[in-house]
């Protein structure tokens, strides 16, 4: 309905004689058509709320109230999950009460996390009836079944055990009346056709999967089930990667083109865990290589080194069919090791360049990544875009509109007049060599507001234009699925003089940066706003550190990773909000005459700061305020030792002040911050570990955890899984969850 609708539906002669007298009419109907669209509108909303799959958020709780699904909490804080599946689903989980696979998608509705169920009792080793034989279960290990020993563990384990009488809640597993929930709580984000980089310069044939040289294990695309009555296997989780059932199958689909029969399908369905591009030339087009010509194998460094590096595959593979005859001569274009990471291609090959689509395993939606960042680019800035160029390595470069390189990207905006407001979209996974500083720093005018932007730039209708007409519109654009990589330093001036009350802003959004980012004090010096959102400035290498001046300059990171941060005496404001700080063994936070405001945050090293402002955060550091007549520390952790203005229900302090001084250094350490890993890249990065106090884990504000990863609500999911699994045990069986990541 547009606001001619009504007008449209009148005789011609009347809306002549409203022509001939200057519209009224028609302005008075197009007011009564706006406030009918907003009456159909909201009568179409009320329709989508009678149902659990088109309802607004808000609604799923009380939907599930009609249905008495047991108390849950609400989890949809930023989108993060959903309860929306457990109540759909409430119906047909009640159906089937009491069987295995409704536990399991159960456990997968209530905490979004892929979950595997296990029956203890039937991995017990006792003596077989004869009216009940197992074949399966073998009263020792079968240690020529290297998989199977593998396996040994973990949620696929097959070998036999003996009663374990310890309950779920204290460790134990095997029992009768045990079933036990793996839950994988690491995510899967798969890049798509991300740019290998060189093991050697110039290259020599070997590649690592992560752009920054690293070694870095991929992890699996989790895929469906193929019906809701089977229980999930290892190919259907975003688990890590192994070597021996990836192997396995491409060996198998190798022999299955000389045997001329179809092939199994494990892993390597529709959604494969990586592919391989190939680029033999310059210039040439990227070859997707087939599975079959890619060998899984062990790339670990050899010792002794031997020339060539890792283990180069043979060219070739020699496979005799399986009821005899000639044999055939396979191609083998490269070896890939999903463990490492790492790429090689045979002895004497160099390709002109490689891309690889994998899955990388971490926490949450935090740091640089291809998660959905939405399009909104109102998160970001509050003001209408009026500039934009994109950056690619990937499209035919267009002048004024699509450039190959950051700086030249740059040297475009550096020249707009001050006040204008510019984006620059990166629109691929491509590795970018580049040290943006000196004559080609960033530099932000007056008034003036830049936005470099992880983002997509789609063409789309060119509004009024005739049919099929694309291009690509100002402020339109896709922030998912990329993670472009700057390898270099980046520096930013601020061109407002010192009593400007318009200073500039800049704004960088799901960038992964392996290099520092300076705030240069030569000059005018005075930049009004740096925010980092959703990037990863890479801890020991990239951190923040803000010259003299800028003494209108307020830092803020959201959702972000970070090395050190260090500002001038002059900065006066820093946030950091459900991000990390990580010092990489120096000062993580050094901004002296700054008000420091922490919410959701984890800090790894010393703080120092003026005044403090810190919820649900993290210190593994002392702290060291200037001022503490002003601000509060509410529920964090503060190391001892620190002086913070005044503390609301703290650790340690909140168990220390009614322990005897005796027990104190028993509190201390047991209270101790916990992390899967502390090194970045890895998959647990500031994770809080399994074994972390309770007090932690559950010390927020909310009954969340404390630290960056507060967002992801995961003492709640759990609450939720206990609130609602004891309704659908068969009497005398207890079930509780047991994290694999």
């Amino acid at each position: 309905m547009n606001d001619d609708s009504v007008f449209d539906l009148l005789p011609a002669h009347l809306r002549g004689m409203d022509d001939e007298s200057g519209g009224v009419l028609r302005a008075l109907l197009s007011v009564l058509a706006g406030e009918a669209r907003h009456v159909r509108d909201d009568a179409y909303a009320l329709l989508d709320d009678l149902f659990i799959e088109t309802c607004d958020e808000w609604l799923v709780p009380y939907i599930g109230r009609l249905l008495r699904v047991r108390a849950q909490h609400t989890l949809s804080r930023d989108g993060v999950f959903s309860a929306r599946a457990r109540v759909a689903n409430t119906i047909r989980h009640r159906r089937r009460k009491g069987t295995l696979a409704v536990l399991e998608t159960l456990a997968r509705d209530a905490t979004g996390w892929p979950t595997r169920a296990v029956e203890f009792f039937a991995t017990l080793g006792w003596t077989q009836h004869q009216q009940h034989v197992r074949p399966a279960a073998h009263g020792s290990a079968d240690l020529r079944q290297g998989d199977l020993v593998e396996l040994t563990g973990g949620p696929f384990d097959a070998l036999p055990y003996t009663v374990d009488v310890r309950s779920l809640a204290r460790g134990g597993r095997h029992n009768l009346p045990h079933i036990g929930l793996f839950v994988w709580r690491l995510d899967s984000y798969h890049l798509a056709a991300r740019t290998a980089r060189p093991a050697a310069d110039p290259p020599d044939g070997r590649y690592f999967v992560d752009p920054l040289g690293r070694d870095r294990p991929l992890c699996n695309r989790p895929s469906t089930e193929d019906s809701p009555e089977g229980i999930a296997q290892e190919q259907h989780v975003g688990g890590l990667l192994r070597r021996r059932p990836l192997h396995a199958e491409l060996e198998q689909r190798r022999r299955a083109l000389v045997d001329n029969v179809a092939p199994p399908v494990r892993f390597f369905d529709a959604t494969p865990p990586f592919q391989v591009w190939v680029q033999d030339m310059a210039g040439a087009p990227f070859i997707e290589v087939p599975a079959e010509q890619i060998r899984v194998c062990d790339l670990t460094d050899p010792s002794p080194a031997i020339a060539e590096g890792w283990h180069r595959p043979a060219a070739t593979r020699t496979y005799a069919p399986t009821g005899g005859g000639p044999a055939s001569v396979l191609p083998i274009r490269v070896a890939l090791d999903p463990v490492l990471g790492r790429l090689a291609f045979p002895i004497g090959v160099v390709p002109a360049a490689v891309r690889v689509s994998a899955a990388h395993a971490f926490a949450g939606d935090l740091g640089g990544g291809p998660y959905d960042r939405g399009s909104d680019l109102g998160q970001l800035s509050r003001r209408q875009v009026d500039w934009q160029m994109g950056v690619s390595k990937r499209f035919a470069p267009v002048p004024g509109v699509i450039v190959a390189t950051l700086a030249e990207a740059l040297a475009e905006w550096n020249v707009q007049p001050p006040g204008r407001v510019g984006l620059i979209s990166v629109m691929d996974n491509e590795i970018y060599q580049e040290s943006l500083v000196n004559g080609s720093r960033i530099q932000v005018g007056e008034g003036s507001e830049l936005l470099i932007v992880a983002a997509g730039w789609p063409e789309l209708p060119v509004a009024g234009g005739p049919p099929g007409q694309l291009a690509r519109q100002v402020g339109r654009i896709v922030r998912t699925g990329l993670q472009p990589a700057l390898l270099g330093d980046v520096a930013v001036a601020g061109l407002a003089p010192g009593n400007s009350d318009a200073p500039g802003t800049l704004v960088l959004d799901g960038l992964l940066i392996a290099g520092q980012l300076t705030v240069v004090a030569d000059g005018p010096a005075n930049l009004g706003r740096l925010l980092l959102s959703h990037c990863s400035l890479v801890p020991g290498t990239g951190g923040i550190t803000v010259g003299s001046g800028n003494q209108d300059l307020a830092v803020t990171l959201v959702r972000s990773i970070t090395g050190p941060i260090a500002a001038s005496n002059t900065v006066p404001a820093l946030t950091v909000t459900d991000s990390i700080v990580d010092g990489a063994g120096n000062p993580a936070i050094a901004a002296p005459g700054a008000h420091l405001e922490c919410n959701a945050a984890t800090v790894l090293g010393t703080t120092t700061s003026k005044t403090l402002a810190a919820t649900d955060t993290l210190f593994t550091g002392v702290i060291a305020t200037t001022r503490t007549q002003t601000g509060c520390v509410r529920f964090s952790f503060v190391p001892r030792g620190s002086v913070t203005p005044r503390r609301h229900r703290c650790q340690p302090d909140l168990l220390l002040a009614n322990a005897p001084p005796a027990q104190h250094p028993a509190i201390a350490a047991r209270l101790a911050p916990a992390f899967g890993s502390t090194a970045f890249g890895d998959p647990a990065y500031c994770q809080l570990g399994e074994l972390v106090a309770a007090e932690i884990a559950q010390g927020a504000e909310d009954g969340g955890e404390m630290g960056a990863f507060h967002f992801l609500m995961q003492p709640q999911r759990l609450a939720n899984l206990r609130n609602g699994i004891e309704e659908y045990l068969r009497l005398g069986l207890s079930a509780g969850p047991i994290f694999v990541t």
